[in-house]
């Protein structure tokens, strides 16, 4: 992924970036610094990630491809969040 780019533009530390979320479209998304995967389902995908959840909710989710730390996702996306803990 393009990740050091985004750290020199935004003048990030590599401890302010715990995690990349890319939305491509209204359809894909790939997540990167995935820890687990809290649930799956056709309407939500609920993601831990480094202090946080990112949930992912829409309709026809599913996991195209997961390793790595990666998470590829595909499905009509409506909406994306964070939640911190």
């Amino acid at each position: 992924m393009f990740v050091d780019e985004i750290k020199e533009k935004l003048k990030l530390e590599d401890g302010n970036l715990p995690f990349v979320c890319t939305l491509l479209g209204s359809g894909n998304i790939v997540v990167s610094g995935v820890k687990n995967v809290i649930l799956t389902t056709q309407n939500e995908v609920k993601i831990k990630v480094k202090k946080g959840i990112l949930r992912v909710v829409g309709e026809g989710l599913w996991v195209v491809q997961m390793g790595g730390g990666d998470m590829f996702l595909k499905g009509d996306i409506s909406c994306v969040e964070i939640q911190k803990i």
